[in-house]
């Protein structure tokens, strides 16, 4: 319990010492905030136990999608929004850092509700932890050095994350090929496993792990995600539900 305390204060006084160059500071809080992510990952996978295949046929398609939107287009977005969050709640709670930072940090981890359910907002809550802590010590010294370092250690980390699944993507063997055709099997029945939903027959989606053709779940179904709902329902706080 004592060494626990020490490296927990240790990490606190390297996450509020802005004194040094962003850089350095980036490359410290980074795989602060990743290693407990990725740690508790498997918690996620294992309470669920339903993770979906990816959606799409081409693996560099799903690599461009994620570096496109995880990495450069959310973390100044969500960079902004938690500095908006972080002035406004000095109007509201007072000018206490502590307690703003908590609240800033729930507030975005409660945001990825809608991607996984109350599971992963509590996995991402401790990336959005640190990086409120970030906001708070640069924003002390000035406004565009929080909103770059953060923007940063959420890109890093959201790059860092993706590289992790879709290496676990890769490393899925593929599934048979039609000894008619020699490519890859489509309209495959109940039960099969599979690396995409465009490989199932008729209403059947690829999720699970390992990823074989379900039915997708109906209104009211404990889910993960969005694509093990039925139709246009989406996985809303852990339960399929019309959006």
């Amino acid at each position: 319990m004592a060494t626990l305390h020490f490296y927990a204060l240790r990490v606190r006084d390297l996450l509020v010492d802005a004194s040094g160059s962003r850089l350095r500071y980036i490359l410290v809080a980074w795989p602060i905030a990743i290693v407990p992510e990725v740690l508790l990952f498997p918690l996620l996978l294992w309470v669920h136990a339903e993770v979906p295949a990816p959606y799409i046929e081409d693996p560099k398609v799903a690599l461009a999608r994620w570096l496109f939107g995880a990495v450069i287009v959310a973390p100044p977005i969500e960079t902004s929004l938690m500095l908006l969050v972080y002035y406004l709640l000095h109007f509201i709670v007072g000018r206490g850092r502590v307690l703003r930072v908590l609240l800033v940090a729930v507030l975005a981890a409660s945001a990825h509700i809608s991607l996984g359910g109350w599971l992963h907002a509590i996995v991402v809550f401790w990336p959005f932890l640190v990086m409120s802590i970030a906001l708070a010590a640069w924003e002390k010294r000035k406004v565009r050095d929080a909103f770059i370092v953060v923007t940063a250690i959420h890109a890093l980390d959201n790059g860092t994350f993706g590289a992790i699944l879709f290496a676990a993507f890769l490393a899925t063997p593929a599934p048979a090929a039609s000894p008619l055709s020699g490519s890859t099997q489509t309209d495959l029945p109940d039960g099969s496993s599979c690396a995409s939903s465009f490989q199932c027959a008729g209403t059947y989606a690829c999720f699970g792990s390992p990823p074989t053709c379900r039915q997708p779940f109906a209104e009211g179904h404990a889910c993960s995600f969005n694509k093990e709902c039925a139709g246009i329902m989406q996985c809303t706080a852990g339960r399929c539900a019309a959006p």
